[in-house]
């Protein structure tokens, strides 16, 4: 008789809404159920034939000194098989997360016509500049700006990425012309 070897499994949404998975194996049950609860997300067992398929298809999880564990985004067709086999019990005494949404990774998708940036060119070692973005390609991708300082100077294009961000808070402080 062959007997079945549990897999822990630490699964949920993340703070970005997207689903997260990995595997650990039974030994470290304990630190996977203490990092599922500083990451929020819910920690199950796959014992049964077709609970332990699914979770073998996840990748193997790490826990780092800290607590918190690595659980990797998965494919949304995996997270919806699991929720259908595995029950993934979340700690309640856990902190609700926040309800404001998480930060884009992506900073540049912030840029918007009017807005203030910063351009060094291809020579940023010797400074940035400001600009004030008066246009924007319909994938986002290419930039058209007007220098702030001297507005009758010819337009700069650049891509997004060769634009520094600056943040509302610095925003702010930055002198009215």
């Amino acid at each position: 008789m062959n007997q079945l070897v549990p897999i822990v499994v630490v699964a949920g949404l993340g703070s970005d809404g997207k689903p997260h998975a990995a595997q650990f194996s039974h030994e470290n049950a304990k630190l996977a159920a203490k990092a599922a609860k500083l990451m929020g997300l819910g920690v199950g067992q796959a014992n049964t034939e077709t609970a332990l398929a699914v979770a073998q298809q996840l990748p193997r999880g790490k826990i780092y000194a800290s607590g918190r564990a690595f659980a990797p985004l998965i494919k949304q067709t995996v997270y919806e098989q699991l929720q259908k086999v595995l029950t993934l019990e979340r700690d309640d005494s856990a902190p609700e997360p926040d309800p404001k949404p998480a930060p884009s990774s992506d900073p540049w998708t912030e840029l918007k016509v009017g807005g203030v940036a910063l351009y060094g060119g291809k020579y940023v070692d010797e400074g940035w500049w400001e600009v004030i973005i008066t246009k924007i390609s319909k994938d986002g991708d290419l930039v058209t700006c007007a220098w702030r300082g001297a507005p009758k100077q010819k337009p700069v294009k650049c891509r997004r990425y060769e634009l520094g961000i600056i943040g509302p808070e610095a925003l702010k402080s930055l002198r009215k012309m």
